[in-house]
């Protein structure tokens, strides 16, 4: 195979659709997908040291400019109901990756960890005409956020450009740096 330079940090963001396929045993196997994600790195790269090394990826899912949904979650039966062994869930899971420009989704290999973590900011009202003290009696949300966190073993060159905001390079830099001089 040959050997493909990356030129790190060139890319502002990564962005993309990402989509999660339950494959687990235990609980339904859901199917999530999320078309706008914005990803960038939020952990070390570990080159040296003595455990497995990780990629630690953070994105912002962004939501339809028109619908205001972050994406989907499609759940295998809808008649399950509460209370029921059933339901208890042992998360395991493919995911694809279809960055901006990419004519194909894929496999972004063994996901460790992958988390999606919503987030509202509310705007308090507070009725101040009752018994000495302030009351909350209002609370609306103004805001929503919804976050994906991603832990990746595989050191791909894709997984390592999305880690890196990196861009597949002409290896213009590389020559440079070996022959001492600056890339023009």
């Amino acid at each position: 195979m040959p050997a493909v330079t990356l030129d790190i940090g060139l890319q502002s963001q990564i962005s993309g659709e990402l989509v999660f396929t339950g494959t687990n045993d235990i609980g339904p196997k859901v199917v999530i997908t999320l078309p706008k994600v914005q990803f960038g790195p939020s952990g070390a790269l570990g080159f040296i040291q003595d455990e497995w090394g990780v990629i630690e990826l953070e994105g912002d899912v962004l939501a339809d400019e028109i619908t205001g949904s972050f994406g989907t979650l499609v759940h295998p039966d809808d008649a399950m109901v509460s209370p029921t062994t059933d339901a208890y869930y042992v998360g395991t899971g493919m995911i694809t990756w279809k960055g901006e420009g990419d004519a194909t989704a894929r496999d972004v290999g063994n996901v460790n960890v992958f988390t999606l973590t919503p987030a509202v900011e509310r705007l308090d009202h507070w009725n101040h005409r009752v018994g000495g003290i302030r009351k909350k009696d209002f609370s609306p949300v103004v805001q929503q956020t919804l976050t994906v966190n991603m832990t990746m073993d595989e050191f791909t060159a894709k997984n390592l450009e999305m880690a890196l905001l990196a861009t597949v390079g002409s290896g213009a830099l590389a020559a440079a740096a070996e022959g001492g001089q600056r890339a023009a």
